[in-house]
This record gives structure tokens, sequence and C-alpha cells, in this order.
């Protein structure tokens, strides 16, 4: 048998400097220099932090994480055409929606 995984939706943060996350310490102990880590795990700029619905924060690469998340999009109607997909004179496709009556929020 075949398996996928079912889809989930997580927090996540893509950490490129020191503020991005509040659980992102700098390490000064003499033995790991002017490393940054979370939960003792080394932190790389563009590594992604993840938040678990349990609340269990998790560091991803770049990479990876690209390779199993997309970014969730929400729409919502589009104010020029109210969601008819046309333009104002009512012929032309919207240039706001291109179409569609959705923009992306």
């Amino acid at each position: 048998m075949k398996y996928k995984s079912k889809p989930c939706v997580i927090d996540a943060v893509q950490w490129n400097k020191p503020g991005d996350h509040p659980e992102i310490y700098q390490c000064f102990d003499g033995y790991c220099g002017h490393e940054y880590r979370l939960n003792e795990q080394l932190i790389h700029t563009g590594d992604y932090i993840l938040t678990h619905s349990d609340g269990r924060l998790e560091v991803m690469s770049e990479a990876e994480f690209l390779s199993k998340y997309e970014k969730e999009v929400f729409w919502k109607e589009c104010a020029a055409c109210s969601g008819w997909g046309y333009g104002k004179c009512g012929h032309n496709r919207c240039p706001d929606c291109n179409g569609t009556g959705k923009v992306e929020e």
C-alpha cells in the first residue's frame, strides 16, 4: 500500500537576524562563539522555526522546509470588480484579479 501525509497547517518564521523569533538566543559561553540557538539546536540564516499545534518548536533548513511546505493563501473578493472578474466596463478582464474575481489577502 501507498500512503501520503495528511495535510496540516503550521506557523513558521524564516530566521534571518536576531529578533526574528523570540525563542532564539545568542550563545556567549566561549564554546560556541557568536552562534544562535533554539533549545541547543544551531540556527543558520535562512532556517525556518516551526511552531507545531502542540506548541513544540522545530528548526528546519530552508531547503527541507520548502520541499515539505507551501504558503497557505487566503483569498477575498476583488474590490475592483466586486468578484465578477470583469473590469469596470464589464467587457475586459479585471486588471486587479485577472478575471478570477478573487485577490490574495
